[in-house]
């Protein structure tokens, strides 16, 4: 990690993002649906991997059956400001073989972010 520095966040090196994406976690979820209006869902994220799949599992009937989308996924994980860590993943989103649960994102381009070197003046 860099030297403490003053406000927003840095950006997570990438053991640590590959760390924090292999922590089971639940996260939002975001793609466009038929008319192009932003949908956001929940989803659980079992693990995953920067370079890759991650495998998210939705509510029931959440998403509708498609084709290959486009697709964000964001992870967050805060304990207090200084621990904020965050990814947020884009990609392909399709379904996995079972069920219309499981889904399975296609990682393009991954961005992890940290608050742990950051200094807070009160």
């Amino acid at each position: 990690m860099s030297a403490p520095r003053r406000g927003g966040p840095a950006r997570m090196e990438p053991a640590e993002l590959e760390a924090f994406l292999a922590e089971p976690r639940w996260a939002g979820l975001c793609l466009e649906d038929e008319q192009g209006r932003l949908r956001a869902v929940p989803a659980w994220i079992a693990g995953g991997h920067v370079q890759g799949d991650v495998e998210v599992t939705v509510p029931a009937g959440a998403l509708p059956a498609m084709d290959p989308a486009p697709a964000c996924l964001v992870a967050d994980r805060f304990e207090s400001y200084v621990g904020i860590r965050g990814a947020i993943l884009r990609g392909r989103l399709r379904p996995a073989e079972a069920g219309d649960e499981q889904w399975r994102l296609t990682v393009a381009k991954a961005h992890g972010f940290s608050f742990a070197n950051t200094t807070v003046s009160l």
